[in-house]
């Protein structure tokens, strides 16, 4: 009789743990960011987001049953909010030391190439092959603001001359603007966006990549210290995982950016 007594408290002990983590997941709700930046996010002709990180998101936390909360904000103002804890996760985001103080980070799980881009028409003017040609060009250079995409990017934006070259805007169609009107020489731009945008503006004329690669980083994602645990990111990896293992993230990889 003891023994069955034991027994029925360690039963209802589990039947505890598996309701509490059951109710866990039914209240897991994330309030996530995205903005028009094609093809990593933008908005379906039904209003709603979409694209690969929003895919991504949606197979990962949706497999933890999760609930995604959309908010669709500039980047600087994404990184505020997951500071101050009213954002949960920010997707696409690279690990740098003063993020590590209000943000946990996933282990990356794609990449992301940084490429500096210039007008066709003008491509002659430039030999950049190297962060010297760079430093020396004398080219405006159009980044965003509070993106940081290089350690010897950021070396550079410290020196008074070169700062004074930058042009720094919240988004980065104002900065193809700024390309199109000849105020600025080059945009920072991801390989696989910057065309889209440019088309979008109605650029006129084309671009093209220079051969200096500004970054070529693995890149994960960003969750506040301020509302989600280390133990909730390392399960995010788990099923992010779980899902490479399936083929699920390579799919949703290929449908936006033709991968191998």
């Amino acid at each position: 009789m003891r023994g069955f007594g034991w027994w029925r408290g360690w039963g209802l002990v589990a039947l505890g743990l598996a309701l509490s983590s059951w109710t866990h997941a039914a209240d897991c709700q994330l309030r996530i960011r995205w903005t028009h930046d094609p093809p990593f996010s933008m908005a379906l002709p039904d209003g709603r987001p979409g694209g690969l990180q929003v895919e991504l998101a949606e197979a990962t936390f949706g497999r933890m049953g999760c609930k995604l909360l959309w908010r669709q904000l500039p980047w600087a103002r994404a990184l505020k909010d997951l500071e101050s804890g009213e954002l949960d996760v920010l997707m696409g985001a690279f690990r740098r030391p003063e993020r590590e103080a209000y943000a946990w980070f996933s282990v990356p799980n794609r990449t992301s190439r940084n490429l500096l881009f210039v007008r066709s028409d003008e491509a002659s003017r430039w030999t950049i092959h190297s962060w010297e040609t760079l430093q020396r060009s004398g080219m405006r250079l159009g980044v965003q603001v509070d993106v940081s995409y290089a350690q010897e990017l950021d070396a550079l934006m410290r020196e008074p001359a070169f700062r004074e070259r930058v042009v720094r805007a919240p988004n980065r169609s104002g900065l193809w603007r700024m390309l199109q009107r000849g105020r600025i020489d080059g945009v920072v731009a991801d390989e696989w966006t910057a065309q889209i945008e440019w088309e979008h503006v109605g650029g006129g004329t084309t671009i093209q990549s220079l051969p200096l690669v500004i970054s070529n980083q693995p890149v994960g994602d960003a969750f506040s210290k301020r509302t989600q645990s280390l133990q909730f990111v390392q399960r995010y990896d788990q099923t992010v995982e779980g899902l490479q293992r399936e083929g699920v993230f390579q799919a949703i990889l290929r449908k936006y950016l033709a991968t191998p």
